[in-house]
């Protein structure tokens, strides 16, 4: 998977490939309303604030994923 910045440089950060990766396999489809992803602050190796919409929205649904399996397997 390449994804790239809003300034086109490549995201290599090997943790953030991984985690969008495994959302794309249990994810196959995006819903069609955009929600507001301001409140997510990540960012690419060189510092720079990832504002990139399809980015935000796997970061987002990543953190529903981990957060409904923590509820399962909590104990």
């Amino acid at each position: 998977m390449k994804l790239y910045d809003d300034n086109g440089r490549e995201v290599t950060n090997p943790a953030v490939l991984k985690i969008l990766e495994a959302v794309k396999e249990l994810v196959p489809s995006w819903g069609d309303e955009e929600p507001d992803y301001s409140d997510i602050e990540a960012y690419d190796d060189d510092g720079a604030r990832i504002t990139n919409r399809t980015t935000l929205r796997a970061i987002a649904e990543s953190d529903r994923i981990i957060a409904d399996w923590e509820k399962r397997h909590a104990g």
